[in-house]
């Protein structure tokens, strides 16, 4: 099981960076400059195991909202 320690919310921390749009998607080509595929964002998400592509598609998220927040730190002198 997976317990929290603390969280980010980049879509609030964005904000004081100037940056209004909020999408993973054009976060991603804002701040690290790469596109990230949302393909499988539609796919069904209830199934009890999730395909490959699925698999894939949640790890480049979590990877970029971790490269997007270490970005911004490094931007604002604080990493």
């Amino acid at each position: 099981s997976f317990e929290h320690k603390s969280f980010v919310e980049l879509q609030s921390l964005v904000e004081e960076f100037g940056i209004e749009e909020k999408s993973l998607k054009k976060l991603s080509a804002i701040v690290l400059k790469i596109r990230i595929a949302k393909g499988q964002q539609t796919s069904n998400w209830e199934n009890e195991i999730l395909t490959e592509a699925q698999q894939l598609y949640a790890a480049t998220d979590a990877w970029a909202c971790c490269e997007i927040y270490k970005k911004l730190l490094e931007i604002s002198g604080k990493s």
